[in-house]
């Protein structure tokens, strides 16, 4: 027996009762979506999206001055691999918190380049003159040289930084 529905003229039913081909239109040059390049594009897709979100790591650190191991209070950590790149703020105990689409949703693994950015005092409208609380090499992923490996394993991150030299007169 076969079925009959307003979508006859897109769907192919074969005689199991089961919708496999979608057609636009003249249901003779219709293909099974396995075969076409959208569907197989579509396939792709899905699976990319069901692997890349249920691979996060949540990941944390805390980051120190290398001098006398207070905490940085002030500033946003950047990782970044390729042209992905997540962030995570510093709390006033120096903790930090990773960031990639959600808040602290965390980071598919990968190798990772590290910058910290806004690590200043006096970060606000009214505030005339911005100091530097960090060595300006931090603030660039080029320059930082610190990278880290985000595994299952590895979901903590410490590091220290230096602050910043003093102006020569």
């Amino acid at each position: 027996m076969k079925i009959k529905s307003l979508y006859s003229s897109c769907f192919k039913i074969p005689e199991t009762g089961h919708a496999s081909v979608i057609s636009h239109g003249d249901c003779s040059r219709a293909k099974p979506i396995a075969r076409t390049g959208f569907g197989i594009l579509f396939i792709f897709l899905v699976l990319f999206l069901c692997i890349g979100c249920s691979s996060k790591v949540k990941v944390s650190g805390k980051i120190t001055f290398s001098d006398d191991g207070s905490p940085l209070t002030k500033g946003t950590v950047c990782f970044q691999t390729g042209t992905f790149v997540a962030r995570g703020n510093l709390q006033s105990d120096g903790v930090y918190r990773m960031s990639s689409v959600n808040k602290n949703d965390g980071l598919p693994s990968g190798t990772y380049r590290i910058s910290v950015i806004n690590a200043v005092d006096g970060l606000g409208e009214d505030d005339a003159v911005q100091t530097p609380l960090i060595d300006p090499k931090y603030n660039n992923i080029d320059t930082s040289g610190i990278t880290f490996e985000v595994t299952s394993s590895s979901k903590r991150f410490d590091f220290t930084v230096d602050r910043p030299k003093p102006a020569q007169k």
